[in-house]
């Protein structure tokens, strides 16, 4: 009986494998979505890796720092204000390329 039942699995599974396939059959791709956490490239051992959350006032020593909402661009770009506050008595100057913002997707940005 299991003889039977071998040469019978055998025989037919050519016919599965046919009547399976057909013309419109659709090849699927998966793409690996980038592990949230580990932006690439890493952070820099001076850079604090507690994200900043848009909105929230962060004081670091005699300074504040507040990031705004970023908003898009039709260049696929995005913006954000970033309002510093320095109880520092010499001037201080800030430029937009001192910026690197990683977001939740891996990715890193450098500011132009």
């Amino acid at each position: 009986m299991n003889r039977r039942t071998l040469i019978a699995l055998v025989a037919l599974t050519p016919l599965f494998g046919v009547a399976c396939s057909g013309d419109d059959a659709m090849n699927t791709t998966t793409t690996v979505a980038p592990e949230v956490g580990n932006p690439d490239p890493p952070l820099p051992m001076d850079i604090n890796s507690i994200p900043y959350k848009p909105g929230d006032l962060v004081a670091l020593g005699d300074v504040k720092i507040q990031i705004g909402v970023p908003t898009t661009s039709e260049e696929n770009g995005f913006s954000f204000d970033v309002t510093v506050t320095s109880g520092a008595l010499e001037p201080f100057t800030i430029s937009p390329q001192m910026f690197r913002v990683y977001t939740l997707d891996g990715k890193s940005y450098i500011s132009v």
